[in-house]
């Protein structure tokens, strides 16, 4: 009898998290799988947060089916409602769009920072993620914000990537920073 009870305890102890992963695997998807390689911008141009809302918008538009200009008044009206800098030299603006498909992430590094962007320590803005999901994607925009957040509240992930040479660096960098990070489906 202690036989068999060890038996089941031990099937239960090796089965329960084999079985999470599998399901896991139907629930959650890759946070990566919304940050296509093509869209970093390492190096925005713009001198305020009006011109990168601009300059991500119109990367937006060329990852999505939406116009450049739909995007630029959904950003616009999100962040007028509060900003969206979130301290440690971070902002992550983003908007709900009806229809929307399959959630989008735009990361961009401003080399001097934005000043104007109302961040809560007062620091300048050098990281900008533009989130960009389904209006019908709560879950999935909160935890895109979560595991950034996160990842960003780590000064070394900051500045590997302040440091990296060129857009695809930062890119593998950011990559491998979020290579277990999930979010719903």
């Amino acid at each position: 009898l202690a036989a068999i009870i060890t038996g089941a305890f031990i099937s239960s102890m090796v089965a329960g998290p084999i079985s999470g992963l599998i399901l896991r695997g139907h629930r959650e998807k890759s946070i990566l799988d919304f940050l296509p390689a093509r869209s970093v911008l390492a190096r925005l141009k713009g001198k305020t947060r009006e011109d990168v809302f601009v300059e991500l918008a119109g990367e937006a538009a060329d990852h999505s089916h939406l116009e450049e200009s739909d995007l630029l008044v959904s950003i616009k009206k999100r962040e007028s409602l509060m900003t969206t800098a979130v301290g440690r030299s971070v902002a992550f603006p983003h908007a709900r769009l009806p229809g929307f498909g399959q959630a989008l992430i735009i990361p961009a590094l401003h080399p001097t920072g934005i000043d104007d962007w109302e961040n809560p320590d007062g620091k300048s803005v050098r990281f900008v993620f533009l989130i960009l999901t389904n209006d019908k994607d709560d879950n999935v925009q909160l935890a895109i914000l979560r595991h950034l957040s996160k990842t960003f509240s780590s000064q070394e992930v900051q500045d590997s990537l302040l440091n990296a040479p060129d857009a695809t660096t930062f890119y593998q960098i950011l990559r491998n920073s979020l290579k277990h990070a999930h979010v719903p489906r």
